[in-house]
């Protein structure tokens, strides 16, 4: 069994015991090898810090001159990271350089929005990454047709027509929307022209999807990177989402949960998309040694880049307040042992969906990286179940398809 990243401990300064007793149940399910830390005000969190070993500091928002007392551990303590968590919206108005995190109103609520700080927080530290986004011009913008279908698909009144509505107004997503619909993974029997019959078709959950999807490639797809194929990206990344979603619900027979498969499968490679529109040497040169080397996709992007399309994706993504669990599939989705998973997850569901998609597209090496990874599936104690999830999507059994990285 392979072992679990390592531990961090992190300290929460003020907020009452009940509050901080629900951060503590939240964080253990998210992260079973972290541990937390409380105290009631600043000058006992002063001295923890020269005491024990924490990592993160977190200052709830009760605690008054958060902005002082970050400047403080910064000079004080720089091992530290250290942020505000806004709870109860005290702070309307934060100073532009305090870092905070959405506001929570309950504990395990917060420590899933504390881990995607921590998280985002290391992705984007790392020094490759740091240089992308230097030379990044173009990411990615939740799609705002998105928002407003959302809110109408939550609305109790909430119809489909009205969510058709919002997609002809935006004259380029919704091009974009009806090629998706009429692509050849759809493999409709005939052209599909109206916003409307499409949503109909689809209804609610695809219908999201796609919107969201289709408005992300509709700000990439005219940028030009050498042997790169947006079309053919858009087509895996809607293979990988239905994948994701049947696996998903086969495994826990929960609608929520596959529709979060679906959105992290569907955006798992917009990573890809990132890099070929802004740094298109790099990248064709890195997709150029993935070919000729024989090499994995994401070991050719470390020689090349220094990070992968999936942890640059990770952090870029973190700021749409996308749930954890999607945010980790889309990030570790090559990776997944650098979770702390011990069950099965969205993770899961995408990391195995991007090796069947892999398999379905006849990919031109069976590398590494296409194939499941053992020890990860070990941990989960489901090594046994990738040809029942095979035989559930309609794919047919393969031999010695586990790979131990």
């Amino acid at each position: 069994m392979s072992a679990l990243p390592c531990t961090k401990r992190i300290l929460l300064l003020g907020g009452e015991g009940g509050w901080f007793n629900e951060f503590n149940r939240g964080l253990s399910k998210l992260r079973p090898n972290w541990s937390a830390g409380h105290v009631p005000d600043a000058s006992q969190a002063g001295s923890c810090l020269q005491t024990s070993k924490y990592d993160v500091l977190v200052i709830h928002d009760s605690v008054p001159e958060p902005t002082r007392l970050l400047s403080q551990v910064e000079h004080d303590f720089p091992g530290v990271y250290a942020f505000s968590l806004l709870v109860n919206c005290k702070l309307a108005a934060p100073a532009q350089s305090l870092p905070l995190v959405p506001a929570a109103s309950d504990g395990a609520l917060a420590a899933e929005m504390v881990v995607r700080n921590i998280c985002t927080n290391e992705w984007t530290e790392q020094a490759a990454v740091k240089g992308l986004l230097i030379r990044i011009r173009k990411l990615p913008m939740l799609p705002r047709v998105h928002a407003e279908v959302t809110k109408e698909l939550q609305s109790p009144d909430g119809s489909l027509e009205q969510v058709a509505d919002y997609v002809r107004r935006d004259p380029i997503m919704c091009a974009k929307f009806l090629q998706v619909i009429n692509s050849a993974f759809f493999g409709l029997s005939r052209q599909i022209n109206d916003p409307g019959e499409a949503v109909m078709l689809l209804g609610a959950v695809r219908t999201r999807g796609l919107i969201l999807i289709s408005g992300v490639f509709s700000q990439f797809d005219d940028k030009p990177c050498p042997g790169f194929s947006a079309e053919n990206l858009l087509q895996h990344s809607l293979r990988v989402a239905s994948l994701a979603q049947r696996i998903m619900l086969l495994e826990t027979d929960d609608p929520d949960q596959s529709n979060l498969a679906f959105t992290a499968g569907l955006l798992h490679d917009v990573g890809k998309l990132v890099l070929a529109a802004n740094v298109p040497e790099m990248f064709a040169t890195a997709q150029r040694f993935h070919r000729t080397k024989r090499i994995t996709e994401c070991a050719a992007e470390l020689d090349v880049l220094g990070t992968t399309h999936a942890e640059l994706a990770g952090s870029l993504l973190a700021a749409w307040n996308l749930p954890l669990a999607a945010v980790e599939a889309i990030a570790w989705h090559h990776v997944p042992c650098h979770s702390c998973d011990l069950n099965f997850s969205v993770l899961t569901a995408v990391h195995v969906a991007n090796v069947f998609a892999h398999e379905a597209e006849g990919a031109e090496s069976a590398t590494l990286a296409e194939r499941p990874d053992r020890r990860y599936l070990e941990r989960l104690g489901l090594v046994g179940r990738t040809d029942a999830w095979r035989e559930g999507c309609g794919l047919p059994p393969k031999e010695d398809s586990i790979h131990t990285y």
